[in-house]
């Protein structure tokens, strides 16, 4: 998948740890900068920044933004969204449930609200938000939805229920790791020939989820030193490290902010 961001960005490094910014300004971030003197022109800026994955700097932009027209929900999602990459869980959270009080799209807003509940810890909360989700979208976003709540389910010892949504030719889409994952969680495939395919997986985005979620399948049979060797290989494939099984292994490791 093309990445939907520029190839020169920044790294987590200065976007989740205490690293410096080395990127200069695009062109188009110089000419938005330049630019920025309303509301339209800092929310434009945002979007040049947050092309170069310069999260921390867009959600300023965003904010200066929102002072000058505070009830444009567009660039206050787009905030939340830059909240919740650089794992700003209790901001984003309060973003989003204000978006889904003002009638944002509830699909959107409750998947991501599970993310905050499970990279925050608070399993049986990300549970129920995953489990609303279901009925809201597609199998492309069902799949999502049944993988992180499954998640939640193997950290918590809860009954991951949504699995039983999950069949053999479903309309996945794009989330074909997820998809991956969830095999092995239901016993459609085994875990030793998962993982043998995932050793071939090129694409740091498609291994990452597929990783991450047989990592934390690893982790609830006690087989601990695997798991974390697992989890390891994710965060090293760092090339697309705003995904969010990423900032999973991230947070698991380092914890939020």
């Amino acid at each position: 998948m093309e990445p939907p961001f520029d190839s020169v960005h920044e790294t987590w490094r200065s976007q989740l740890g205490s690293g410096p910014v080395e990127v200069a300004d695009s062109r188009a971030v110089a000419l938005a900068r330049a630019a920025a003197v309303d509301a339209a022109g800092f929310a434009a800026l945002g979007d040049a920044l947050s092309r170069q994955l310069r999260y921390l700097e867009a959600t300023e932009a965003y904010g200066r933004s929102l002072e000058l027209e505070p009830g444009n929900m567009h660039v206050y999602r787009r905030r939340c969204g830059r909240l919740l990459s650089t794992l700003r869980l209790n901001e984003a959270r309060h973003g989003l449930l204000c978006c889904l009080v003002a009638g944002w799209d509830e699909l959107d807003v409750r998947y991501r609200l599970g993310l905050c509940g499970y990279m925050s810890g608070v399993y049986g909360r990300a549970m129920e938000q995953f489990e609303l989700c279901m009925p809201l979208g597609s199998d492309e976003m069902g799949i999502a939805a049944i993988y992180w709540h499954t998640l939640c389910a193997l950290r918590s010892g809860a009954e991951p229920g949504l699995l039983a949504a999950y069949h053999i030719g479903m309309d996945v889409g794009h989330h074909t790791a997820y998809e991956k994952a969830v095999r092995v969680f239901c016993g459609e495939e085994s875990l030793p020939d998962a993982l043998a395919e995932l050793g071939a997986e090129p694409d740091d985005l498609e291994y990452g989820i597929t990783a991450y979620g047989l990592s934390v399948l690893l982790q609830s049979r006690g087989e601990a030193e695997e798991s974390r060797r697992l989890a390891g290989s994710v965060l090293r494939r760092d090339s697309f490290w705003p995904g969010y099984a990423f900032l999973a292994a991230y947070s698991d490791k380092y914890g939020s902010r």
